[in-house]
């Protein structure tokens, strides 16, 4: 008989299995009792990013009068970002090169130009009046100033302010932008925004001070970024993936949890927190990666559209905190079901807002299963027991694959596990568990 198994929240088939006998019906309970798998965790809140509007009329030719103050909220904004520039290596750059490049990147340093924004997703959306506008947005948030913008259209604002936050990531310290509206004789004839800080300038400038140092430090142990070389991107994205995992905690409500602060500094974030802190690494590096925002499993969230080595790929990087506990064991692993992966199959279980149009991602070389040789369109065993004696002999204790359809996968899992096949390529292993992602066709083996 087949294993009972159940699903957590993620949609994850979890089940342990004994092997031939060789473990008491007692132990076996224990184990199959013990085992919860902790994966793919989702944020609580939709971020939401504030429009407040000053209005100010006057019936005469000079502009003066009373001023009347609101709020008016926006929309909400929907997250994304790109960067179109496909020159992604570059020569060794020395560590006073990198500060001054993060740094520069950070702190919206230089002017900002056509030229400066020319790499980013939204920025493109626009036309040229509009990027304008967006510049003049991005001068305002970034130097802490109020000043005029070219456009009296609120509604359009409201676009560009939003199209702004989702280009840059390294705007942590505002939620929304306040402007006023100056008119004559009922007819708007400027405007004028100024940000809506969650800070302090001193405050916001000690942060930037500590991301610099806590950035410099991961770009510096990227592969192939700060020498130089032509590592592909699937190497470099891989890594920052598996940083960004290994190191945060998904902890709702923990500070800072809508911007990079959480993940870079606080090590403990949601998955806002996630996806922009890939985001914004992957900019730095000069890979063009994209924020989307929608709902996956049946809550809000967010998570990535990245350019690696010529074709666009989803990722969710969330996703890839897993653990599994028992009274035995408490392992915590990175799972790869959500690298690379094309719009059909993300949106098997992620629905994307369309607020803001995503890549049209059909490329699968960069797929992880694909690139590291796990991706199965055959039924036979025998690789992935291979597979799994090469990770027990290497000192490891798990294996991950993927397969071409749910039929594969379940022929797979009858002849490893219902018919104990798995053993006969494992070691003094009396028991094993496995996790299954049914919708993306992935297998986690524990051993």
């Amino acid at each position: 008989m087949q294993d009972p198994y159940d699903f957590d929240s993620s949609g994850y088939d979890r089940r342990s299995h004994s092997g031939g006998g060789c473990l008491n019906v007692l132990a076996f309970l224990v184990i199959l009792i013990g085992i919860f798998v902790g994966i793919c965790k989702f944020y609580n809140v939709s971020p939401t990013n504030t429009l407040w509007h000053y209005a100010e009329e006057s019936q005469q030719s000079d502009n003066s009068g009373s001023e009347e103050v609101y709020p008016m909220p926006s929309v909400p904004v929907d997250e994304s970002i790109g960067d179109d520039d496909n020159s992604r290596h570059s020569p060794a750059i020395s560590q006073e090169e990198l500060e001054e490049r993060i740094t520069g990147h950070m702190e919206g340093t230089g002017d900002i130009t056509d030229e400066s924004q020319a790499g980013y997703y939204c920025y493109n959306l626009l036309e040229d009046d509009s990027k304008t506008v967006y510049r003049e947005v991005l001068d305002s948030l970034v130097n802490w100033k109020e000043r005029e913008i070219s456009t009296v259209d609120a509604d359009e604002l409201n676009t560009i302010y939003n199209y702004v936050m989702s280009d840059h990531p390294e705007i942590f310290y505002t939620n929304g932008v306040h402007y006023t509206q100056k008119s004559i004789n009922g007819t708007v004839t400027a405007i004028y925004v100024k940000g809506q800080y969650t800070m302090t300038q001193d405050d916001a400038a000690q942060y930037q001070a500590r991301l610099l140092s806590a950035i410099q430090t991961i770009l510096a142990t990227v592969p192939g970024y700060v020498d130089g070389t032509t590592t592909d991107d699937f190497t470099k994205i891989k890594y920052l993936y598996d940083y960004i995992v290994s190191n945060t905690d998904y902890v709702e409500g923990a500070d800072e949890n809508q911007n990079i602060i959480s993940v870079l500094l606080n090590h403990r974030s949601v998955c806002n927190g996630y996806a922009k802190t890939l985001q914004y690494l992957s900019q730095l590096m000069g890979i063009p990666a994209i924020l989307v925002s929608g709902t996956a499993e049946g809550g809000p969230h967010a998570w990535n559209a990245i350019l690696m080595d010529g074709g666009w790929y989803q990722i969710d990087v969330t996703f890839g905190e897993s653990n599994v506990s028992s009274q035995k064991t408490d392992l915590s692993f990175i799972n790869y079901a959500y690298l690379g992966l094309t719009n059909k199959e993300m949106y098997v279980n992620h629905t994307v807002d369309n607020n803001i149009p995503v890549p049209d991602c059909t490329a699968t070389q960069d797929n992880y299963f694909v690139y590291t040789n796990t991706y199965f369109s055959s039924s036979d065993i025998s690789p992935i027991g291979e597979l799994a004696r090469s990770a027990q002999a290497a000192g490891e204790n798990m294996i991950q694959f993927r397969t071409a359809d749910s039929y594969t996968m379940d022929v797979i899992i009858d002849k490893l596990f219902t018919q104990h096949l798995i053993y006969n390529y494992l070691s003094n292993i009396n028991s094993c568990t496995y996790v299954l992602n049914a919708a993306q066709n992935t297998l986690i083996i524990l051993f």
